[in-house]
């Protein structure tokens, strides 16, 4: 589906973001702001939420420095 592929992408965005972030940066992520889905065709929904997939990549990120 096509909003799957979408939450992918912005997924993927999320790691890069944080892997390329280097001590005292600033990572900004502007994102859909409240909104809680990546709409699709039809009608279609995928529960999206841009802070907590930041917040999920970034904890990987730490557990693998570790």
């Amino acid at each position: 589906m096509a909003e799957e592929t979408a939450g992918s992408a912005k997924r993927w965005g999320a790691s890069q973001m944080n892997e390329s972030a280097k001590k005292g940066d600033v990572v900004l992520v502007t994102g859909k702001g409240t909104d809680p889905y990546i709409m699709g065709p039809q009608g279609s929904k995928l529960p999206w939420d841009d802070a907590s997939v930041a917040r999920e990549e970034l904890k990987k990120l730490k557990t693998s420095m570790r």
